[in-house]
């Protein structure tokens, strides 16, 4: 079994706790008012105008709400807050990735666009080969974008230990720490997260990640997760709000499609072929555009959602009708594939035994793109 673990993590609670005073709690705070998010107001708001506060407010601009979050974990517990690894572009590719997309809406105005080569989801070992100026032009603004990721995260760890210093974080997370116990206990998520692993595990017939579940009582009823190293980090809020309590029961779906994302492994090894079928991101929903950002991204919560539904209707009863409804529900917010995805992998699970691996059945969908890219162009 799978090395798994269930936990409220100090780093989470710093940055949510920051992420409070600023336009950050209109969409990753919990909306509902209690006891501990009082608490937190009321041991924190003399420091509501400390220099961290307004470098959080700046990171709003990335537009996806994960990655300071997701950032969090490559840096050391406070109040140290040493970085984990040596801060390379693999530590901060979101955040580079993110602001050289920024820096590109100009770049692609300037250059125009080419099939040859994208400014999104550019491989970096090999474009730098490519001739012209459009190529080193890219190279360099992937390079400015890393040097400006790199001081923005630099200068916000900084002023985080000040912070942690100056309102005696630990303390606060120290005498709250029944609390947190008593949070994970209820949850039960030590039970089932590792039956949900073994589902994985059988499906993709291999699943070595270290699973984290961080339980964020600060943040809404949602879930994100961030992988590096063969470990994976799933950060989700409470289900709901009971009698001044945080209820992390029934958060296993958040959780599931979450840790059903390691199929982005494979979309990164089949990088080349599926950006052949880029241009498929432009019928995407508005809401998966503005979300994900990008099309391997698209691609990969695309192919999450549908192995999602493949999980709860073939390894946990999951009627028909529901899957249904999930499958409609995830094709209005504009994951128009979903339901082709769904169809190819029933065939998978239904003749799992004639592969090796999942990735071995990979080839399966990069076929289906082609299929969805040619009924597209004819319609």
């Amino acid at each position: 079994m799978n090395n798994i673990d269930v936990r409220v993590d100090p780093r989470i609670e710093l940055l949510s706790i920051v992420q409070m005073f600023t336009s950050w709690r209109d969409i990753v705070i919990v909306k509902r008012d209690y006891k501990y998010k009082r608490e937190v107001l009321e041991w924190f708001k003399p420091y509501k105008n400390h220099r961290v506060i307004e470098l959080c407010e700046y990171l709003r601009d990335f537009r996806v709400m994960c990655m300071p979050t997701g950032f969090m974990v490559h840096v050391t517990e406070p109040p140290e807050l040493k970085f984990v690894e040596k801060l390379d572009l693999n530590t901060i590719y979101s955040f580079t990735w993110f602001i050289s997309g920024k820096l590109g809406d100009w770049f692609n105005k300037y250059f125009g666009k080419s099939k040859a080569i994208k400014l999104y989801d550019i491989n970096r070992s090999k474009h730098a080969l490519l001739p012209g100026l459009k190529a080193r032009a890219e190279e360099e603004l992937m390079l400015l974008g890393e040097f400006m990721a790199k001081r923005v995260l630099n200068e916000f760890i900084e002023y985080l230990r000040d912070f942690v210093y100056r309102s005696n974080f630990i303390e606060f997370f120290n005498t709250h720490e029944s609390f947190y116990e008593i949070i994970i206990e209820k949850s039960k998520l030590k039970y089932t997260v590792p039956k949900i692993i073994a589902y994985l595990e059988d499906f993709f017939k291999k699943y070595e990640e270290h699973v984290s579940v961080i339980l964020c009582p600060l943040y809404g009823s949602f879930a994100f997760g961030h992988g590096f190293d063969n470990k994976t980090f799933v950060f989700v809020g409470p289900r709901r709000i009971v009698n001044d309590f945080p209820i992390f029961e029934g958060v296993e779906d958040l959780i599931l499609n979450e840790l059903s994302r390691i199929v982005s492994i494979f979309c990164m090894r089949y990088f080349d072929e599926i950006m052949e079928y880029s241009h498929l991101f432009e019928r995407l929903g508005d809401y998966v555009k503005s979300t994900h950002g990008v099309w391997i991204q698209a691609l990969n919560v695309h192919l999450a959602s549908a192995i999602e539904a493949i999980i709860k209707y073939h390894y946990m009863g999951v009627s028909k009708e529901e899957i249904a409804s999930y499958l409609d529900r995830e094709e209005r917010r504009g994951f128009i594939f979903i339901k082709d995805f769904y169809k190819l992998l029933k065939e998978y699970v239904k003749n799992k035994d004639e592969y090796n691996s999942f990735e071995e059945f990979f080839p399966r969908i990069i076929k289906l793109l082609k299929t969805l890219a040619e009924s597209t162009s004819t319609s």
